[in-house]
């Protein structure tokens, strides 16, 4: 049996995995019935450091992002799609193939969604739709709020 650490937590998921402490699991389904098993970044250094320093993700799996609507890839070797949701997980903007050394944003996204590239039309993700989690996140901080605005492709709004 691993050891865990006091920065580390077990994943109340898949007790053999040990997570980092501040991030947790969650299953997130488009209307394509698709899951998405993401780990939750919560804490400030999770969230700052995202998918950086780490390996290329399998399919269906990602990165949730709470309080973050933005992201660059500095630093990154190979490329992402990035998916903005609103705080009622309404999907605001889907970046595909973002590549290394660029940025992307959505003024008012709630949650950045990471994924290996070309995985959200892999999952039919599109802007507009609501992904459903599977399981509840304690830890989001305030209620899901609706979503009035739709980021287009260049970051303008539209209401």
């Amino acid at each position: 049996m691993q050891k865990v650490r006091a920065w580390q937590v077990l994943d109340p998921v898949d007790n053999g995995m040990i997570l980092p402490a501040g991030m947790t699991r969650v299953v997130l389904v488009p209307s394509t019935g698709a899951r998405i098993n993401c780990l939750v970044a919560r804490s400030l250094w999770l969230r700052t450091r995202g998918l950086l320093g780490r390996p290329h993700l399998p399919p269906r799996m990602g990165m949730l992002i709470e309080r973050c609507s933005s992201v660059h890839t500095v630093g990154m070797t190979y490329p992402i799609d990035v998916v903005f949701l609103a705080g009622d997980f309404r999907v605001l903007r889907v970046v595909s193939g973002l590549r290394p050394l660029r940025a992307a944003w959505c003024p008012h996204a709630s949650y950045t969604l990471e994924l290996g590239e070309s995985q959200a039309a892999a999952a039919g993700i599109m802007v507009g739709e609501l992904l459903r989690p599977l399981t509840t996140l304690h830890h989001v901080h305030g209620a899901p709020r609706p979503s009035r605005a739709v980021c287009e492709p260049r970051g303008g709004l539209t209401a």
